[in-house]
Order: C-alpha cells, then structure tokens, then sequence
C-alpha cells in the first residue's frame, strides 16, 4: 500500500518529448550565458528552477551540460540515484512553500525505443490517463495553452492543470490531487530537448490520517539517445562520480540505488534507442506511524519513476507505429 501511495503522488504528472539527435546540428549557442552549474546535483535544481524563464538561454545550456554530464556518468543513474534537496530559489518560482530540509530526493535514467515526438504525445496530448498506468479511478487535464501545437514544437510552452483520483487496496484507500504542469522546449546543440515540471496546487485529499503527503515537485527531461553505450558496470560507478558531487551541505552524499530495472526501458546492446528520459522528485511526505526509514522511503520514490517510465513504454509500444 506504501508503494502504491508513493506511485500516485509521483505520477501527479509528466510530460516531456524532442525529436532525434543530430549531434551536428549547432544551435546559436555562442552567445549563451556561461553560468549553469556543470555538475548533476547543482543542475537538478537549476533546470527546475529556469524552467519557465522568459529567456530561455540559460535552461538551454544547463540542458546541454545536464545531457553531456548523463553521457559521461551513465551508470549513476541508471539504477536510482539519490538527489540533493531542490533549492529554496528553485521552490520559490512555483509560488509554494516547502521547506529544503523536509525534502527527500532521487532520479532515474530510462531508454525509450521511440522518437521523442511520440513520447510527447503519448505523454502530453494522446492519452495521459493510460500512460501513467492503470492507477487512477478518474483523471482530467487541461491546458491553457494548445496541447497540439506544443506537440509539433510550434509553440515553445505549455500549461495546465491535472486533477485525478485514485483507489487503493480495494477501496481502502481514496486519494485526491489537483497538480499544475508545465512544459518547455529548448534548442541546443544537440538538438530539441523538452522539459517538464510539475508541482501540486494544494495537499493531496487522502482519506486515512496515517500517511501526510504535503508537497511534491518533479521534473522530467526528453533528451536524444545518448552516446555512450550502456555506462559501465555498477561495480564502476563510483570512480566515475566526480568528487563534487559529494556535496558537504547537509551531509549529503550522492548514492546509487542499484535498483532491478525493467528491460523494457533499459539500454539494449550498444545502443540507447530513439530517447533517455531522466525524472527526478522530491517530495515532502510524513509516514506518522508507519515504519518506513528514508532510505526505503527513496527506493519506493525511484521504483515509481521507473514504473512510470515501462508504462509508456508499454503504452506506445501497443499504439504507435513508427
């Protein structure tokens, strides 16, 4: 049931996509702003926090370092990796209030076998309910935008609101949440890459007092494949994490989860298919009785990501005919 509770908060909504990669193709960069962070830690927070900018430059070089930082520690994430607190700057352009301390964090790193196109308009605009699996009893999304034209990447933004309810434990358990989302396509050097966040509008409606989900922020990222092959082994890993990654704040220390990753999303031979897509969440969520450390409580956060991640996989592998 803890599991299933993580699932829905999770799943509150995503959307991203961008179209193939043509590592070639330079796009306007020279006169970029040279100060996104470089690192996968500081960046997580940077993307999410200049997501929605009036001047997109500085979101188009912290995705091109985010993407040039994937392709050089791709085992790290691959498996669940354990994420710094979103930042204060971060969290205040949404407009709510959470405390960086209350939050935890992770990241997963999937492979998807269709363009990124599709994965956009199976996650935005084709069906959304059945993409995020067969969890919701209800659920609706509108835009104040036109989903489609953001689709075709004729429009460089999106907006709404997704409003769901959910079941579990046959009945047992009722949840409510009324989440805003919001979408942005940036040019790069690599090419189009989309990224997406959401946040919730207000506290979830649950109707047991045992768990308090008070806020949720995701961030979700649609890059080309990327170029390495499948990362190096998980026994390598930790030569590969750079030591700046291990951020003194806090006593913070950035972890592998090693969790089992569903083929379906997983890298296949030497090659990373037609898209990776990265999320990343946080969340501020209080178990009161129930006996879960925050250790198990991150696992079951990246276990979701990754549920997410094989439901539209499944999704557009029934449905699109590329």
């Amino acid at each position: 049931m803890i599991k299933k509770i993580n699932v829905i908060i999770l799943k509150t909504s995503f959307c991203l996509t961008l179209l193939s990669l043509c590592i070639s193709v330079i796009c306007g960069c020279a006169d970029r702003p040279k100060d996104a962070p470089k690192e996968f830690q500081e960046l997580t927070s940077f993307l999410y926090e200049h997501l929605m900018d009036e001047d997109d430059t500085a979101l188009a070089l912290g995705a091109e370092n985010m993407f040039i930082w994937l392709n050089e520690n791709t085992a790290s994430v691959r498996k669940g990796y354990t994420v710094k607190r979103l930042t204060a700057e971060a969290i205040a352009t949404t407009g709510k209030s959470s405390n960086p301390n209350d939050l935890i964090g992770g990241a997963s790193l999937t492979a998807h076998g269709h363009k990124t196109v599709m994965l956009s308009r199976a996650l935005g605009v084709d069906n959304v309910k059945e993409t995020n699996g067969d969890s919701y009893q209800s659920y609706t999304r509108t835009y104040e935008g036109d989903a489609e034209c953001f689709a075709k990447r004729e429009c460089p933004t999106l907006e709404g609101d997704s409003r769901s309810t959910s079941s579990w434990a046959g009945g047992l358990v009722e949840i409510k949440y009324d989440t805003h989302v919001q979408f942005r396509w940036v040019e790069t050097k690599y090419g189009p890459i989309m990224l997406h966040r959401t946040f919730m509008n207000k506290k979830p409606q649950i109707n047991l007092d045992i768990i308090d989900a008070k806020q949720g922020y995701y961030l979700g990222v649609a890059f080309p494949p990327l170029l390495s092959k499948t990362g190096v082994s998980s026994e390598e890993t930790e030569t590969l994490m750079d030591p700046s990654e291990r951020a003194e704040e806090g006593g913070f220390e950035a972890t592998t989860l090693d969790l089992e990753i569903d083929e379906s999303v997983n890298p296949q031979g030497d090659t990373w298919g037609e898209s990776a897509f990265l999320q990343v969440n946080w969340l501020d969520v209080d178990y009161g009785i129930l006996p879960v450390t925050e250790d198990r409580a991150l696992e079951m956060l990246v276990e979701s990501l990754v549920e997410v991640a094989v439901s539209i996989e499944k999704w557009m592998d029934k449905y699109y005919r590329e």
